[in-house]
């Protein structure tokens, strides 16, 4: 997993939370994920809450629009 952005998630939600944004890698399908994480998520290599997109621009712009 490639996390190529990412930025802590409104202090009004539980602590540890952020957004990121996932390169998940050459041949996947919606290869770009625009999500929520915490330590232990990322620990295990998963995310919650992702929404998928073909390009990292589409990611990038719903990520930056949280």
């Amino acid at each position: 997993m490639n996390i190529i952005a990412r930025k802590p998630k409104p202090s009004n939600f539980a602590d540890n939370v952020e957004y990121i944004v996932v390169d998940r890698g050459d041949g996947q399908h919606m290869r770009y994920v625009s999500a929520s994480a915490t330590p232990e998520t990322l620990a295990h290599g998963e995310w919650f809450w992702g929404y998928y997109f073909q390009t990292v621009e589409e990611a990038l712009a719903h990520f930056n629009g949280r």
